[in-house]
């Protein structure tokens, strides 16, 4: 990736810099599917995210028992999704960054639909990386002049 940021033979890419990629939601108001059906950013986690638990969790509780803090937990929860910022951000179209992802999310964490947890660890991070014009062309034609 430095070869090609490197700005004295022209360079191919933009390094934007680290990001927190991998996202947790908890959902507190609706479930996503009813989400989804107003906000577009809801239905990428839908199409990309993974359920945690959700309505399963709450009957293995209920037949298995848990700790007092799981079942206060699970009772408001209407379900956790992971997903990748970055996927998200891919999947609601080319325009869209994974800052658009963060202010979506913020907007519906205000609103109290959700409670947002970002992974800052070493296996939660991301690059954002760019490609300039100079760069999709050579990656375009497969020659670099």
């Amino acid at each position: 990736l430095s070869l090609m940021e490197e700005e004295e033979f022209g360079s191919l890419l933009e390094l934007e810099g680290g990001l927190a990629d991998v996202c947790v939601v908890i959902l507190k108001r609706r479930k996503l599917e009813e989400l989804a059906k107003t906000e577009p950013v809801a239905a990428c986690i839908l199409r990309v995210g993974t359920l945690v638990s959700g309505a399963d969790a709450n009957a293995r509780l209920e037949e298995e028992g848990g700790t007092a803090m799981e079942k206060g937990f699970h009772a408001y929860a209407l379900g956790n999704y992971s997903f990748s910022v970055v996927r998200v951000a891919n999947a609601m179209g080319s325009g869209c960054e994974p800052r658009n992802v963060y202010a979506a999310l913020r907007r519906l964490e205000v609103r109290g639909e959700l409670e947002t947890l970002l992974d800052t660890g070493v296996r939660g991070k991301g690059f954002g990386v760019k490609l300039n014009k100079r760069g999709v062309e050579v990656f375009r034609s497969g020659r670099m002049e």
